[in-house]
């Protein structure tokens, strides 16, 4: 009897190490499929780090080139076409819902977050938003253009005449003196809707619109008032007071 238990015991401990050792090959088997995919993902993922082609690398790349300051024109009596300029709403406040503090809103290109991945720059068709920063940048900044294709360049930007603003990566008005921006295809002015702001990649921005303001004896108010500017930000203050 003690040997058929003996006998038994091991045939038992036998099958054991047996059901053991299946579990252990099918647990193997079954997760060697999610292992190789994670391994896939982790290549790919490297893969696309070495070209540059992540989310964080694009947007990072985004950033560097649209926040990449510039130097504005020279300041001098007049605007010229070829003049690199910020056009800048001088009495619109830099902040949501609200009118007090300081002033001065800066036109400026914006690509939106589903246009990260396939966009390092603004181009045409883009939003066009009011931001607070100030800081003359390529987001912010514009060369001025003649409206007729003629090159017009170092020719001072009167009055009436047309004109276009083109990113300066494709590189008589008075400088920094308040002016009304018209849309010529509508007849409408340019506006800051300083009532309606909303969250882009670089914070909270205000809307710009082709809307003409005007006030009970006909003259455009605030929104629809621009500048020029060919100067630090850090010396509107002291042309917005003059």
């Amino acid at each position: 009897m003690a040997v058929i238990r003996k006998a038994i015991l091991i045939c038992f401990h036998s099958l054991l190490n047996n059901t053991r050792s299946l579990a252990s090959i099918s647990a193997s088997q079954n997760h060697s499929p999610f292992i190789y995919m994670f391994q896939e993902k982790i290549k790919s993922f490297l893969e696309m780090r070495d070209r540059g082609e992540l989310l964080v690398q694009k947007a990072r790349k985004l950033f560097c080139n649209l926040l990449k300051e510039v130097a504005l024109a020279v300041p001098s009596e007049y605007v010229k076409f070829g003049d690199v300029v910020q056009l800048v709403a001088p009495d619109m406040p830099r902040k949501c819902r609200g009118t007090e503090g300081e002033l001065g809103v800066a036109l400026s290109g914006l690509v939106g977050e589903k246009e990260v991945d396939s966009i390092q720059h603004y181009v045409e068709g883009s939003v066009m938003s009011g931001s607070s920063h100030l800081t003359p940048c390529v987001r912010n900044s514009f060369v001025i253009r003649s409206g007729d294709c003629l090159k017009r360049d170092g020719e001072p930007l009167k009055f009436g005449q047309d004109f276009n603003l083109c990113p300066v990566v494709n590189l008589s008005g008075h400088p920094n003196c308040r002016l009304v921006i018209n849309h010529a295809p509508s007849n409408r002015n340019m506006a800051v809707e300083h009532q309606h702001w909303f969250q882009t990649y670089f914070g909270m921005e205000c809307q710009v619109a082709v809307h003409t303001y005007k006030d009970v004896h006909r003259r455009e108010t605030s929104e629809n008032v621009w500048m020029l500017v060919t100067q630090k930000p850090k010396d509107l203050n002291a042309t917005v007071q003059a």
